[in-house]
């Protein structure tokens, strides 16, 4: 899934950056008719392994992750194309189901020559090399400076 599991309108653009959130696509996983107990997610570009246990969710720190038979899982494979944290590198997860075992992985690629193929091919907005935070701030100063 993109956005987040829980049932409400629009939960694919609903991103799953708090505990409440987590807890809620956890609890719809739970009675999920697939009987799946691993669900995979995006949005954030951000990897991440969550685990839901005897009523408790811990975020798994480590690299590898051995899976237990009574807890439930929401997975981030982070991004391939588009890490938004300070860790630059692409990531993915590789899922073992025989031996139970979840691995992220990381790998360096040139970030810079990716953003520039994406502003070539007009796949990203002007100025995407810039921190949205800062391109927030400069576009809110420019609306005031136009409304005035």
């Amino acid at each position: 899934m993109h956005g987040a599991l829980h049932p409400e309108i629009g939960s694919e653009t609903v991103a799953l950056d708090s505990a409440e959130r987590q807890l809620l696509s956890f609890e719809a996983l739970e009675v999920h008719p697939s009987g799946a107990r691993i669900c995979a997610f995006g949005r954030t570009h951000h990897a991440g392994v969550y685990e839901y246990r005897n009523g408790e969710e811990i975020f798994r720190l480590e690299r590898k992750v051995r899976l237990h038979e009574d807890a439930y899982y929401l997975i981030n494979p982070g991004s391939v194309g588009e890490p938004r944290f300070k860790d630059r590198r692409a990531s993915y997860i590789v899922l073992d189901l025989e031996r139970r075992i979840l691995t992220v992985r990381y790998v360096r690629y040139d970030s810079s020559a990716s953003a520039a193929a994406k502003r070539k091919a007009g796949l990203a907005p002007r100025f995407s090399f810039v921190p949205k935070t800062l391109r927030s701030a400069i576009a809110r100063g420019l609306r005031t400076f136009s409304a005035a």
